[in-house]
C-alpha cells in the first residue's frame, strides 16, 4: 500500500497538485499552492491541505443546498421572516420571490431576512458569491459585526460586492477599529 501512496503523491506532484478526489459527483483538485478547484473552477484557497479538503466538501454541500433553495425555503417561511424584520403593510408574491432569488444568488447582503435564509448548519458560515465570481465565507460573528456596523452604508456594501480584495479590505478595516 505504501508504494501506491508514494506513486500517487509523485503523480500529483508532477501535475502540480496536493490532492484530488471526487465528492458528490464533483471533481476536486487542490493545487500545491492550496487553491481549491471544483470541476475546474477556482473556488477558494486554504492554509493547509486538510483545510482545503474540508473547504471543498463544505462548498459542494452548500452549493447543492443553494441549487435546491427554491424547494428548501417555503414561501411561508420567507413571509414570516419579512414580517419579523420589516414593517411592511403588504407582502406580495413579487417581494417573496425577490427574497428567494437573493438568497439563492449568493449576492452579499446584510438584509436580516437574507441572512436568516442563508443560515445553514452544513458549513456554519455564510457563503457569498461576489461580482468577480469569487466566493467568500464568513462566520456568524463576522456577519453580525457587518450587519451592526454597515446597516445603512449601501456604498460600502456595493464596494464589498465587487471582489474578494474589496470584501476583505473592509473586514480588516472594521476589525482594526
Amino acid at each position: 500500500m505504501t508504494r501506491f501512496n508514494k506513486f500517487r503523491r509523485e503523480m500529483l506532484t508532477q501535475q502540480g497538485l496536493s490532492d484530488r478526489f471526487v465528492c458528490q459527483e464533483s471533481f476536486v483538485h487542490i493545487t500545491s499552492k492550496l487553491e481549491v478547484l471544483i470541476d475546474d473552477e477556482l473556488v477558494g484557497e486554504a492554509q493547509s491541505l486538510e483545510e482545503a479538503r474540508e473547504y471543498a466538501r463544505n462548498y459542494i454541500q452548500h452549493k447543492k443546498v443553494i441549487d435546491n433553495i427554491d424547494t428548501l425555503i417555503p414561501e411561508e417561511k420567507v413571509v414570516n421572516l419579512i414580517k419579523k424584520h420589516h414593517d411592511l403593510e403588504k407582502i406580495t408574491s413579487t417581494i417573496v420571490e425577490s427574497y428567494i432569488d437573493l438568497a439563492s444568488s449568493d449576492t452579499f447582503s446584510l438584509d436580516p431576512v437574507i441572512t436568516e435564509l442563508k443560515e445553514t448548519s452544513i458549513t456554519g458560515k455564510y457563503t457569498y458569491k461576489l461580482e468577480d465570481d469569487s466566493i467568500v465565507a464568513i462566520s456568524e460573528q463576522t456577519q453580525q459585526m457587518l450587519s451592526d456596523l454597515l446597516e445603512d452604508k449601501y456604498q460600502i456594501i456595493e464596494y464589498m460586492r465587487k471582489n474578494k480584495d474589496n470584501f476583505m479590505h473592509v473586514i480588516r478595516e472594521l476589525k482594526e477599529e
